[in-house]
């Protein structure tokens, strides 16, 4: 608590201070700069538009645009297999809706509908 209040008047000088020794060349500092105040950047905003999902037969499509994009430099490795994961999980939510559908005819043709 004392360090606080020490540097609360002095924080403004400090960091002038510190921007115009990396400014300088100051490595060290340009460092913690970076590393410390500015951080690392998160979950860029991603030029690439995910391709419309509406049918099984769009998910070969939308994972070859993925590959492409990926392989051209466009988007992150870690941000192709984030949009790999959105289709994977689109795919997994159509083959439980035709499980769900299925059963229900089956069901159906069986008398045991409810």
């Amino acid at each position: 608590m004392i360090v606080e209040q020490l540097f609360d008047g002095a924080c403004g000088e400090v960091s002038r201070e510190a921007l115009a020794q990396a400014m300088n060349g100051d490595s060290a500092v340009l460092r913690l700069i970076v590393t410390r105040l500015i951080g690392p950047r998160r979950h860029r905003a991603s030029s690439f538009s995910l391709p419309e999902l509406r049918s099984a037969l769009d998910v070969a499509p939308a994972i070859a645009a993925i590959t492409a994009v990926a392989a051209e430099g466009a988007i992150s490795t870690a941000e192709a297999c984030e949009m790999s994961q959105v289709v994977e999980r689109y795919t997994r939510a159509l083959a439980a809706e035709e499980i769900e559908t299925r059963l229900k005819r089956l069901e159906s043709s069986c008398g045991l509908a409810e």
